[in-house]
């Protein structure tokens, strides 16, 4: 867990921040997971948002092909090869 912008104490690596409300009861949590998501997705892992279903990602390796479709909290991956699933799950 991070701490919050513009709380940064001076024993940062010393002291256990406690979580006061979980991020499921909030509004705007699914908004922040999407974010997160995409972030790693997208500059993490060089993939590439569609156009037209932004819960599906995809990436061009060579003439392989990876497409990583999100659905709530499960992932349906499919690929041209068996080793791009292994190379992805590693990550």
């Amino acid at each position: 867990m991070k701490p919050p912008p513009g709380y940064a104490p001076n024993d940062l690596g010393k002291r256990v921040l406690r979580l006061k409300q979980t991020l499921y009861g909030l509004k705007q949590s699914g908004r922040r997971w999407y974010q997160k998501l995409t972030a790693i997705f997208v500059d993490g892992l060089g993939f590439r948002r569609c156009e037209v279903d932004q819960a599906v990602f995809y990436k061009h390796k060579g003439k392989s092909l990876i497409v990583v479709a999100m659905h709530v909290d499960d992932c349906t991956i499919a690929t041209s090869t068996l080793a791009l699933i292994d190379e992805f799950k590693a990550r």
